[in-house]
Order: structure tokens, then sequence, then C-alpha cells
């Protein structure tokens, strides 16, 4: 692909863990980065970047003139597919000589709206597949909400880049023994879940695994307060919020599991690829990163609280098991899941719109 292929990546915010990403595309396109919101990446990536002029209604985004004649000056433009972001999903019928790209989910999903592929489509939802067909080209984090859209996208014109993150993997050599937490602390993680599972195991007169918990957020302090002023201070850890990814390595290296039962984000790829198997929930809150685990042979996904507790006790009991599921969680972060496999599906799309669409 030729270096002087111009594409304008349009983002409502420029998210720190996606700059490795963007620094591969630059290497093969002339890219700039259009943003709305927050420039996430202080070390300046090895692209163009614009801030752009926004007026703000409530949710809604709408960019101020001279929006159109910024993307005519670019051979492909992809736009986050975000319905509040109205002039980016616009683009699609707004007429050359750009081509179009959509990178998104592939299907409507938030913290209040769950990841259901199976679920019956809505007026929303035939306004988004209007976008999406219109595109000259999707982009999806996985493949499987095609089958929510059954015929009515073609299949030839969707690549797949998954939503991932890098990761800074050494192999300590350090004995696995640890249960782990990564993420923000409100109610919706089920740490507090967590917690009466610990009690719970401790109650049966058990020994649970050691629990580090990473993270900041509104729930900190109450969950702080209850293992404090019990028996669970001697099992749980709470370490705030970590952003240098060497330290959260080294604790990586010493954990033989990665929990949330609320919530299954891109901590599931970071723990795949520290060869750390995820374990949450069924109906846990996700972008679709929940669907890269097999339940039993990378990670696992529980049902009830009686699976939770069962889980602790295996930890210790068996930890062997868990240490194979880590291998393979690797194995399949390193085939399917790092930025590289993110960038290739990013630079298909963008090829195809040029081919495809002369």
């Amino acid at each position: 692909m030729s270096a002087n292929i111009r594409v304008l990546l349009l983002m409502n915010r420029i998210a720190s863990y996606r700059v490795a990403c963007y620094n591969l595309i630059a290497k093969k396109v002339d890219l700039t980065i259009g943003y709305t919101d927050k420039d996430d990446d202080p070390r300046q990536g090895d692209y163009n970047r614009i801030c752009l002029p926004t007026w703000r209604i409530g949710h809604w985004r709408i960019q101020k003139p001279g929006f159109r004649s910024l993307c005519k000056q670019y051979d492909v433009v992809i736009f986050v597919g975000d319905l509040h972001s109205v002039n980016y999903c616009l683009l699609p019928w707004m007429g050359g000589p750009f081509k179009t790209a959509v990178w998104c989910m592939g299907i409507r999903a938030s913290y209040t709206k769950i990841y259901d592929i199976k679920r019956r489509h809505t007026i929303i939802d035939w306004v988004y597949g209007l976008m999406l067909r219109k595109s000259d080209a999707c982009i999806f984090y996985m493949k499987e909400p095609l089958k929510f859209w059954g015929d009515a996208i073609d299949y030839n014109k969707v690549f797949v880049a998954i939503n991932t993150v890098p990761v800074s993997y050494v192999d300590h050599c350090t004995p696995r023994k640890n249960v782990l937490f990564v993420g923000t602390l409100y109610r919706g993680k089920g740490i507090e879940r967590l917690l009466n599972v610990y009690n719970q195991v401790l109650l049966d007169g058990l020994l649970p695994p050691h629990l580090d918990i990473v993270g900041d957020g509104e729930e900190r302090e109450a969950l702080e307060g209850k293992v404090k002023n019990s028996a669970l201070c001697d099992y749980i850890s709470f370490h705030g919020a970590i952003y240098d990814e060497d330290v959260l390595g080294r604790l990586f290296a010493t954990a033989i599991v990665c929990v949330s039962p609320g919530q299954a984000g891109l901590t599931v790829l970071k723990s795949m690829g520290y060869g750390v198997p995820f374990v949450t929930s069924e109906g846990a809150i996700t972008g679709g990163e929940i669907l890269n685990i097999v339940h039993g042979y990378n990670g696992m996904i529980l049902s009830n609280d009686e699976d939770w507790r069962r889980l602790v006790v295996q930890i210790t009991t068996t930890p062997e098991v868990f240490g194979e599921m880590g291998r393979r969680a690797r194995e399949y972060y390193l085939k399917s899941a790092t930025t590289e496999k993110m960038a290739s599906g990013v630079l298909s799309a963008i090829e195809y719109t040029l081919v495809a669409h002369p």
C-alpha cells in the first residue's frame, strides 16, 4: 500500500491503548486523526492530528462548518460508528471524492445496553444498518455481529480489526498463585459479589488465594472499608490505579487468573496477552471482548455465585488447570489478538475501498 494514500480517521478521542495500532497504520499510509473530545496520547504518535471544532448538544456532537471540506482532502475517511456523532455518520451520504469506512463494534451496545446478537432489531438498528450498508467498508471488532445483520450487509466489505491492547510480556518465572482484578471500581464490576464469595470460602474453613485489586473508582472506599473490618484483610490487597505497564506486568506474572464478575472489556485481551485466563460471568457488560473466551479452554464464563465459589476453591486445589488455560490464552493472543492483527484489519479495509470502489 502506498504511503501517499491520505487517510483521515475520525474518533471522539485518541485513546492511549490504540496508539500502537495507529502507529502501525501510519507506517503504511499518510494518517491523520481527527478528534472531538480528548487526546490521551502524550507521546505524540507517528501521525498527524486535528482537534475538530464541534458543537455539543447534550450527548450529540455536530461538527462546525468546514468539516466536509476537510474530508475532501483525503482518499479514505474512517469514522467511529457512534450515532451521537452526527456528521461522522452522515459521511457516506456526503458524496466523494473520498471513500468511507465505519469502525465500530458492529452492533449497538453500551454499559446500559447489552451486547446481544440474538436480540430483535429496533428502529435505531434500522438506522444504524443504513449507515453500515452505505459505507464503502465496515470494520468490526469481531465477526459475530454479522449474524445479527444476516444478509442486510455485504459480507465482502466487512473486515475484522479485533479490539485489543498491547502488553509488555516478560516471563518472570514466578509462581502464579494470586487472583487479579484490573479495572475501575464501580458497582457494575461486581467486586462486592467477589468479596462475598471470599467470605463464604472462609466460612467453609478454606483459605482462599490472595486477591490483588488494581483500580480506583466510586466504590473503592466502601470496598476497602468492608475488607479492613473483616477477616478478608489478610487475603485482599488494594493497589489503586496503575498505569505503568511494567508494574502491571509484574502483577499479571503472579496471577493465576484475572477476574471481573460484571464486565468483560479490554482487560480480557490484556489478561490473555500476559498468559492469564480471564474469568467473568454470563451477561457481563461487554463490547464483544467476551467472545474471545472459550469457556474452559482459555478462560471461563460462570453462571452464578456457586460457580464463583467453586472457582476460588479450584484455584487452591488444582492450580495446574489454570496454568494450561493461561498457556492457551497466550497462544490465542499471539495468533489472533495482537495490535498487528488490529492494524491489519484496518489496512485491509482501506485497500478494499480503493480497489473495489475506484
